[in-house]
């Protein structure tokens, strides 16, 4: 046999044990989320749609806080609540260590790091994906105009943010962390379809603040990815 069909022959051998592998862990990664993975030829481009999604999110959320501001009966109760609520979740909130040193550095930012950025938004965006659906599940009869903008909000990370960070990751072949093995703020009342008003826009109000802080991140890396990535 010759050198190269020897070689081809060894490649044969290789792609049988190798492919199948590299498929089923495409699968166990599959949580169902996404209808599939769209091939992706600018990176750049993805991250300005991403961008400009997050833009309309900020719009709906802006909605929300105007309509709690305006029908909330006891808003210095909201405001303890809330700064409260948040000092005693801070330990469980999605962490932006790699944010904070994309901030503060001038130094450039190579694929490595690039990656750890995008997956600490992905991560964080997948956690408010399920806080919000956590406070739409509860199904509040009282809180149906905020449950429609939050819904709208939820629909739109999920297919225009959330696909979108995994489109990016499989053009890097990189995992992510599938969205049931990522838990969002939990509802702390033990009837949840009777949980008073006064929470339900603590809970909104929340995850609005924590939504505003992510949409900056994923604003700031795009702002500034031209001077600061290299490969």
């Amino acid at each position: 046999m010759s050198i190269l069909a020897t070689l081809k022959f060894i490649i044969f051998v290789i792609s049988i044990f190798i492919f199948p592998a590299y498929g089923q862990q495409e699968k166990i990664l599959d949580d169902n989320l996404c209808p599939q993975m769209i091939s992706v030829l600018c990176v750049k481009k993805v991250l300005l749609d991403i961008v400009f999604e997050t833009q309309k999110m900020k719009d709906s959320a802006h909605k929300i806080e105007k309509y709690i501001h305006d029908h909330e009966p006891t808003p210095a109760s909201l405001v303890e609540y809330i700064n409260y609520t948040m000092k005693h979740m801070k330990s469980n909130l999605p962490k932006s260590y790699y944010h904070y040193h994309y901030r503060n550095t001038k130094s450039n930012i190579n694929r490595t790091d690039f990656i750890h950025l995008i997956q600490e938004e992905n991560y964080a965006f997948s956690y408010l994906y399920n806080s919000i659906n956590n406070i739409l599940n509860i199904k509040h009869v009282f809180g149906r105009s905020i449950d429609e903008l939050l819904e709208k909000i939820s629909n739109n990370l999920k297919i225009n943010v959330l696909c979108n960070y995994r489109n990016i990751f499989h053009v890097y072949s990189e995992s992510w962390l599938p969205i049931s093995k990522i838990n969002g703020i939990q509802i702390l009342t033990t009837r949840k379809r009777k949980i008073p008003p006064l929470l339900h826009h603590a809970y909104s109000i929340i995850i609005i603040r924590l939504l505003e802080e992510w949409i900056a991140n994923a604003n700031h890396i795009i702002a500034n990815i031209d001077s600061k990535y290299f490969r």
